[in-house]
């Protein structure tokens, strides 16, 4: 990857936190239906937040040699400065990488997101299990185990200002063995129901760390 500047991020107690939501189609949509639904900057008050998209259908955490690769969206993401940093992509990945190298390879993405753009907050998502994955299950699960293991266990960076990490799984059935009602026809995107629950949740998560930073 192209290495960006080296900034600092700095988060005024007074002024907006920068946000940015980086990943595939889940981005796409989540963004769409907050304005759809009227949630403009994800329901959060420009004094408090200004939250920005940077999304592609289809993005890839492997290399491929158009904009699908998530690399594409990073880089204008990371030119923002975020104080916060909501990551999800992996889900198009899965069929055609193993299970560790792809855990290997979303981490470095968070490694890298951590050392250029220095964010006080990185947010990853989990790996969604899709009713069209059904067959993926165990490899979804050892995913998803070992990123929170590596979130959880991840120390400071010597020379780089701390970056705390979330691993976040989404709740409200989204997972559970209800979730088919939550996916739209193709079994892949979520439908309405399942949009409005998985935007609650990325807001929720948001919503809790912008609490902190603005406490200063």
């Amino acid at each position: 990857m192209a290495m960006a500047p080296t900034q600092s991020t700095s988060v005024s107690c007074s002024g907006p936190v920068r946000v940015v939501l980086i990943g595939h189609s889940y981005v796409r949509r989540l963004q769409e239906y907050c304005e759809h639904q009227e949630l403009h900057n994800l329901g959060f008050s420009r004094q408090d937040a200004i939250v920005q998209a940077f999304s592609r259908g289809g993005a890839t955490v492997r290399f491929s040699d158009n904009d699908r690769w998530v690399n594409c969206q990073i880089q204008p993401a990371v030119g923002c400065r975020p104080a916060i940093v909501f990551l999800h992509v992996g889900e198009n990945d899965i069929r055609h990488l193993d299970t560790d190298v792809l855990v290997d390879q979303l981490w470095a993405l968070v490694q890298y997101i951590r050392a250029v753009a220095h964010p006080r907050v990185i947010v990853l998502s989990q790996l969604l299990w899709f009713p069209a994955y059904e067959d993926l299950q165990h490899d979804i699960s050892l995913a998803n185990h070992r990123l929170q293991k590596l979130v959880e266990q991840s120390h400071p960076v010597p020379g780089v200002p701390h970056t705390e990490l979330q691993f976040l799984r989404h709740q409200y059935g989204v997972w559970g063995p209800n979730r088919w009602s939550l996916f739209a026809a193709d079994k892949v995107h979520l439908n309405s129901v399942g949009l409005r629950k998985y935007a609650f949740c990325v807001r929720n998560a948001i919503g809790s760390h912008l609490r902190k930073l603005q406490g200063c």
